[in-house]
């Protein structure tokens, strides 16, 4: 039994002996390096311009939202001004008697 298996595994390791190497083209690692590198500079500019556009929309959406709470404030100042406890007591019909 120790021979049959044996002679299997001295069979493959002979099949590895004979496997031949694997080359690649002369300019392989030149143009996979060169790859690499356009692809990376075209993230530091991503990077750069990313910041610079969310500070942007930030500092517009901080503007448009102190403009409208401006808007909001000063409207509704400007009911409740005109809005009296005399004027909710006429709009239903009540009346407001002091005994004094």
């Amino acid at each position: 039994m120790k021979n049959r298996s044996t002679g299997i595994l001295e069979d493959h390791l002979q099949l590895l002996d004979n496997i031949q190497e694997v080359g690649t083209d002369e300019f392989f690692y030149t143009r996979l390096k060169a790859r690499m590198e356009a692809r990376n500079a075209g993230e530091e500019w991503g990077f750069v311009v990313r910041p610079a556009m969310a500070i942007a929309a930030l500092s517009l959406l901080l503007i448009l939202n102190g403009f409208l709470l401006f808007q909001f404030s000063s409207t509704e100042k400007s009911q409740t001004e005109g809005y009296s406890i005399q004027r909710f007591a006429a709009d239903y019909n009540q009346s407001i008697n002091s005994i004094y």
